[in-house]
């Protein structure tokens, strides 16, 4: 899949949002952008995308994911009010037995 940022009319707007994020909640960029993440929370498996909603996810209501960022060993998952514009992401502990990555090509 090829990287996109939810609601970016252009690649560079994308570009530009994607860095605005990072600064946000304080990440820096990486080569590796993250396109899917599937962890388990309260030993239920949970799936997050960028571009849809975590389904079943009371936290985050029907926002869809803006951005997923790796930063010190935590998934951060980014909706519009939470890490976005504001307030904090979802975070995920990225330990290799918990999480599952798919990358941005």
């Amino acid at each position: 899949m090829k990287f996109f940022v939810p609601y970016a009319k252009t690649s560079k707007v994308a570009e530009e949002t994607y860095s605005a994020i990072l600064k946000n909640i304080k990440a820096t960029q990486t080569d590796n952008r993250i396109f899917k993440l599937s962890f388990y929370d309260n030993n239920k498996r949970i799936f997050a995308e960028v571009g849809k909603p975590i389904v079943g996810n009371n936290k985050t209501g029907d926002q869809i994911v803006i951005a997923i960022v790796e930063k010190f060993g935590l998934y951060c998952i980014c909706f519009p009010t939470m890490g976005v514009f504001g307030g904090v992401p979802v975070y995920v502990d990225s330990k290799p037995d918990n999480a599952v990555v798919e990358y941005f090509d």
